[in-house]
């Protein structure tokens, strides 16, 4: 498997959100939780990852993910009752379907056309 990179800005609906490294030590020292590994701020527009040199690369990953689906959720404005339990379900689940289908990804990702089809003969 390739090596696990951060990248530093993530787009949400064309508005970039900055994604930080936060160690262990400064999380705590910031009076972060220690449970949690990932906050994301819509305000400021910032995804955290709080100490992912501790971290597994499975954790980081699946963290990551995990507050991107909090981004698109705030930036599309969807109101749900608990979304924390849906992004906590949901992303790992995306994260295997992903993984596991790389020609979906890579048609996701292509730069493709709809083209309709009539009745085949």
């Amino acid at each position: 498997m390739a090596e696990f990179r951060v990248p530093t800005t993530v787009r949400v609906a064309g508005q970039p959100f900055a994604v930080r490294i936060v160690p262990s030590g400064e999380a705590l020292s910031r009076g972060v939780s220690g449970d949690t590994i990932g906050h994301m701020d819509s305000g400021h527009q910032v995804i955290s990852l709080y100490g992912p040199d501790v971290l597994s690369t499975a954790c980081a990953v699946d963290t990551l993910l995990h507050e991107v689906l909090h981004a698109i959720i705030a930036v599309h404005a969807i109101v749900l009752e608990d979304d924390e339990e849906l992004v906590s379900r949901l992303s790992p689940a995306l994260l295997d379907t992903l993984r596991a289908n790389p020609d979906l990804v890579a048609a996701l990702l292509s730069d493709w056309e709809v083209h309709e089809h009539g009745p085949e003969d």
